[in-house]
């Protein structure tokens, strides 16, 4: 096991530098640039009277005239040293600017990671256990219908309805929780409901389909022909073994949520790591795109590797090697 967990750790290793290649060419493809950004502030927005000398010279302040494979070794070099430097037009160090956004990040990505396992677990395994009732008809439908309608539609219908109907709107902004948890709550539950719903969806179809191939197997059948009672076979025996499929599909959901918060903190009006890849990608602003992307994607890849070493504790026939 420490074997495996070691080479498991290494492995990150690469990918993550392949995610820097990736993610400091993909930035420089895209279109705009960010000196015609800055020099349209100097200007008080006229950015087309400025002269070529002075485009150069930000150009050159910025360090942006040197090759490209040089712009990326300095940017290699600051990540080795801790630092992922500052925003070229804010000036702000991008590291403490992650430090004050990612915990409303954080927040709805947990929230939404809570109920989505609530949900999905419980209509999946309720689902399988009520096969073809009408009740499980009723639950499948329901899935069904939160895979097919996007998240974002349902959060600005949710916004309108609830302004236009009820004269409500939820709280803007954020408040620490330990300050004031009910209005925390409230700023979070809905679009972590949202969220929870549409990823839910696929790990309650995920559960309902394991959970019914494992209850067909012989050591199943075995355990009923000793006497035991149902809810003991589906919590001794079933509910492990059907788990590997449904959390690898947690943690593959855990990239969606995050990728889903980019939309709905700007929705909600959430001061979270979305609206900062947002705004930067809007400027143009190179070192905060690659710095954010760069983070979640580290993320990912650590819960993915606590995925893989669940594997072990859900069955333990798994050994690794």
């Amino acid at each position: 096991m420490r074997d495996y967990i070691i080479r498991r750790v290494m492995l990150v290793i690469p990918s993550v530098f392949v995610l820097t290649v990736l993610v400091f060419g993909m930035v420089r493809l895209l279109p705009g640039d960010v000196v015609d950004t800055i020099a349209a502030q100097l200007s008080g927005g006229r950015g087309g009277e400025i002269d070529p000398e002075t485009k150069e010279r930000i150009r050159r302040d910025l360090g942006l005239d040197k090759p490209i494979y040089i712009q990326y070794f300095v940017w290699i070099g600051q990540i080795a040293r801790g630092d992922l430097g500052k925003s070229l037009l804010t000036k702000i160090d991008i590291v403490e600017d992650i430090k004050r956004r990612f915990p409303v990040t954080f927040e709805l990505v947990i929230f939404t990671l809570v109920l989505m396992v609530l949900w999905g677990l419980s209509v999946g395994i309720f689902s399988a256990i009520r096969q073809d009732s009408w009740m499980d008809y009723v639950l499948r439908s329901v899935a069904i219908i939160g895979l097919s309608v996007p998240f974002f539609w349902t959060a600005v219908l949710l916004l309108l309805f609830g302004s236009l109907w009820f004269n409500w709107s939820p709280p803007w902004g954020v408040n620490e929780f330990f300050d004031d948890p009910w209005l925390n709550i409230q700023q979070f539950f809905f679009p972590a409901v949202i969220l929870a719903v549409s990823q839910g969806s696929q790990v309650a179809r995920m559960t309902r389909a394991t959970v019914l191939e494992v209850m067909r197997q012989d050591y199943i059948r075995t355990a009923r022909a000793k006497g035991l009672v149902e809810r003991a076979i589906l919590s001794r025996h079933a509910l492990k073994n059907a788990m590997i499929p449904v959390v690898s599909l947690i943690g593959i959901n855990f990239a969606f949520a995050l990728g889903g918060t980019v939309v709905l903190e700007q929705i909600w009006g959430l001061p979270g790591m979305g609206q900062l890849m947002l705004g930067a990608i809007k400027q143009r602003d190179y070192p905060v795109i690659q710095a954010v992307i760069l983070f979640t994607g580290t993320l990912v890849m650590i819960i993915n590797l606590l995925v893989d070493l669940s594997y072990g504790w859900l069955n333990p026939r798994i050994r690794y090697r």
